[in-house]
């Protein structure tokens, strides 16, 4: 007969935290690991039985083009409590949006400095308008060093990195810093992403403050929409317990989204996708969001074909747009001949005032 226990079993949110307990100590952790082991829903559960099952869905929705919502509208209709994407938000940021979900407000008065402008942003108000349901905000609040640095990186160093990306001697040392960059950016969204999970118990309180009878619920739905290159917060809401009935597939992320997603996993890029991710970021991005994108008002089509260009492409190709670009100053110019070069656009007449994609 064997002295061997069995081990308890696990089973996602169903678990107890006696249960999870019981597993560790059969595993040989000690008590200070066990508690930092114990997932945060049934930390949760622990210090807050009177609160219901949370399943939380993680939207990984792009959010530039008015279609890029389309997700959320079939969420909304089952969910009790919706977490927009908001950096930066302030408390009358979320009053806001709250009103906007109670059909207090019209959507078109809305105040884009309140909840974020953009085409997708706008479908999302309307969308939300007059369902009533709960708004909880988890982003990174205005009043915090995070904030700031976003703010910096993104309005400050970005625009900057794009202004020196042919001042370099050569290619080599532009697509260095784009690595810092990138690097750099990944850094700032993980700790986006982690200060939200720090964030969620409190905010959860706050929440059951302003509509305490959300907690008679035997299960609350929270659906939450955030970028697509966030899949990490998805899978810590998982690592974490939670049931997350993410049933879409990960959205298409342009070459640029996926270096910043690699470093935000904790992994080192490979050359050859720097390489793609500075090609796309200094030059063909604005270049398929006037076409691909425009035309079909849609994220996933404009990195689709974003990510098709840059896979006829090779480092070859790079170099010598760099060069063309250094001798031009003429980034769009440099950027059409290569494509003709290699045949991914052809020109309609003479004139060369009109082309199209030929891949």
């Amino acid at each position: 007969m064997s002295d061997t226990q069995p081990e308890p079993e696990l089973s996602g949110s169903g678990s107890d935290l006696s249960n999870f307990r019981a597993a560790s100590e059969l595993a040989g952790l000690t008590e200070a690991e066990r508690g930092a082991e114990v997932p945060l829903a049934l930390q949760l559960q622990e210090r807050h039985p009177d609160w219901p099952e949370l399943r939380v869905k993680v939207l990984l929705d792009p959010h530039v083009y008015k279609a890029d919502a389309a997700l959320l509208a079939p969420a909304l209709l089952e969910t009790d409590v919706f977490v927009p994407e908001i950096s930066g938000w302030r408390p009358t940021s979320l009053d806001y949006y709250q009103a906007i979900a109670d059909g207090e407000v019209s959507t078109s008065d809305y105040e884009p400095g309140l909840i974020g402008i953009g085409g997708a942003a706008a479908e999302k108000y309307r969308q939300v308008a007059g369902t009533g349901v709960a708004i909880m905000l988890l982003d990174t609040p205005a009043d915090t060093e995070l904030n700031q640095a976003l703010v910096q990186h993104f309005d400050v160093d970005r625009k900057a990195y794009r202004q020196a990306a042919f001042t370099y001697p050569s290619l080599t040392e532009s697509l260095a810093a784009t690595r810092v960059l990138h690097h750099r950016e990944a850094d700032l969204q993980r700790q986006r992403e982690l200060g939200q999970m720090d964030d969620f118990e409190m905010r959860l309180a706050e929440l059951f403050e302003r509509r305490p009878t959300l907690k008679d619920k035997p299960s609350l739905r929270i659906v939450m929409s955030i970028g697509g290159f966030h899949a990490t917060l998805r899978d810590d809401f998982v690592t974490e317990g939670f049931t997350t009935d993410q049933v879409e597939p990960d959205p298409e992320l342009p070459p640029y989204a996926q270096l910043t997603a690699t470093y935000m996993k904790n992994e080192e890029p490979d050359d050859n996708l720097v390489s793609r991710a500075w090609f796309a970021d200094q030059a063909l991005h604005s270049l398929v969001a006037e076409t691909a994108g425009r035309a079909s008002g849609r994220s996933d089509v404009a990195a689709r074909l974003e990510n098709s260009i840059v896979d006829r492409l090779e480092r070859a190709d790079f170099e010598d747009f760099y060069a063309d670009v250094q001798a031009t100053g003429d980034r769009r110019q440099s950027l059409l001949t290569l494509l003709e070069h290699k045949n991914i656009i052809a020109y309609d007449d003479d004139s060369r005032r009109q082309w199209r994609y030929v891949m």
